[in-house]
């Protein structure tokens, strides 16, 4: 086995103080929820030794973000193992599949760590040459190639020449696949660190791929923790749908007449959103790192209803004929849709889905765990309108049949959406294209586009005493 050329690169820029532009790091920091969360695990006792293919927690959360992402579906029980690094991945998988003599398919450039593998497992590479300025390749040789290989290993986006597989390409590479025995091993490390205008297509989902394709993902490049093993070791206590600590939270009550803090109200897991329901009678305090939504009764300040489990995000009520809450629907982490609670049973009726589109039309941001992140009922309580981040529309449903009765492109990465008293007109803060849409409710068609500051995500409408704005 050779000497990694990159680890000896790196070991000569640091002799000579010189730059290194051999090794990848990523370029930011790593996320202070990222930190806290292997500050909390290793607090909470979870740095012993778990299942040989990884932690039960981690690997349903896996299973279910590929579920939201990209439409992957995997048990996590039988078909998701969790392993230090792509890197140990990579290995396992040609050891597993590969036997003395076999053919590995290999495009080049080529990450290192492929052919030691390869060679490991007595196999031999076979090499698809890539142009690595124009990224151009030849069919016809990996059609031959692959009509004698076991394995094929493809990194998209590639290491190190940054090639972003395209969907017209890996339907290609399908159809090839159709024709032969071989194994895909995908390696998308860089996933989610492309040009927003050359999304990441997981080879996974094309064709008839899927059940011959082993989907090797990371959390290392994403999430900025390469700079040490040991940070690498804490990024697997990373719980994919949390971006806010877990810390008790507190809800404080200001008199409006006094304009004095009269009293702070402790609730368990940090707070990312409150709501006073239209009732008056209760407020609901969401959080997400704490994956708990807390009810509380407004006179008492006691606890009344507690949901636990998920990550929540934003949430919406309608009403009854005589003012009482009928209904919550509530937006949670790593679902690209809504949760429907009847209030007066507390319990779970339905889990709404938003439409689908196809990826490349999709808007290939990290979402921060949440695909969906802005939902409303509009003031008439006739129609839910639900924001999508993935796929840059507004959806709206009909009360109470939930039924779709449009679908609203806007501006990039809607966020929260709010209504006109009316019901007249409805705003969506456009956080990626820094716009605000103005939707007519009656037609169900954006008006226009309002240039905004950078990174617009909260909205709110208030009329000034002179009915000027």
């Amino acid at each position: 086995m050779d000497e990694s050329v990159i680890r000896e690169m790196t070991r000569v820029a640091e002799d000579c103080d010189a730059v290194n532009l051999a090794q990848g790091f990523p370029e930011f920091p790593v996320a202070e929820t990222v930190l806290d969360a292997a500050h909390r695990a290793l607090r909470e006792g979870r740095h012993r030794y778990t299942r040989t293919w990884g932690d039960p927690r981690l690997r349903a959360e896996v299973a279910r973000f590929l579920a939201t992402r990209w439409d992957l579906r995997f048990d996590p029980e039988t078909e998701v193992v969790i392993t230090c690094g792509a890197s140990e991945a990579i290995v396992a998988a040609l050891l597993a599949l590969l036997a003395p003599g076999d053919i590995a398919v290999v495009p080049e450039p080529i990450y290192e760590n492929y052919l030691p593998g390869i060679r490991l497992a007595g196999a031999e590479p076979a090499i698809l040459s890539i142009d690595p300025f124009t990224g151009r390749w030849d069919p016809g040789a990996l059609e031959r190639e692959l009509s004698r290989a076991r394995v094929m290993i493809l990194n998209t986006p590639a290491n190190p020449i940054g090639k972003v597989w395209s969907r017209e390409e890996l339907e290609e590479i399908a159809r090839m696949f159709e024709r032969s025995d071989a194994v895909l091993i995908t390696d998308e490390t860089y996933a989610f660190i492309t040009d927003p205008q050359q999304t990441h297509v997981p080879p996974a989902t094309v064709g008839s791929l899927a059940p011959r394709t082993v989907t090797i993902v990371s959390f290392s490049k994403t999430y900025g923790v390469t700079v040490s093993k040991q940070e690498s070791d804490w990024s697997i206590f990373l719980d994919l749908g949390n971006t806010i600590n877990v810390e008790p939270g507190a809800i404080d009550v200001i008199d409006t007449q006094l304009l004095e803090n009269v009293r702070t109200i402790d609730v368990p897991g940090g707070i990312h959103n409150i709501y006073v329901m239209p009732d008056g009678a209760h407020v609901i305090a969401g959080s997400i790192g704490g994956r708990r939504l807390t009810v509380l009764d407004t006179t008492t300040d006691e606890e009344v209803w507690a949901w636990e489990g998920e990550a929540i995000r934003p949430v919406a009520f309608n009403t009854k004929p005589d003012g009482s809450v009928d209904k919550l629907f509530i937006q949670v982490s790593g679902h690209h849709g809504f949760v429907v609670f009847d209030w007066d049973t507390r319990r779970e009726i339905d889990r709404i889905m938003l439409p689908d589109v196809p990826p490349e039309d999709r808007y290939d941001s990290h979402y921060n765990g949440a695909p969906a992140h802005g939902i409303g009922v509009a003031p008439d309580g006739e129609t839910l309108w639900s924001t999508s981040r993935m796929n840059s529309y507004v959806y709206v449903y009909s009360i109470p049949e939930l039924e779709l009765v449009a679908s609203i492109p806007t501006g990039t990465d809607p966020d929260w959406i709010t209504f006109t008293p009316d019901s007249r007109l409805a705003y969506v803060a456009n956080a990626v294209s820094n716009t605000v849409s103005v939707i007519d409710m009656e037609t169900y068609q954006e008006v226009t586009r309002i240039p905004v500051g950078k990174g617009p995500k909260r909205n709110g409408i208030i009329r000034l005493p002179d009915n000027s704005h």
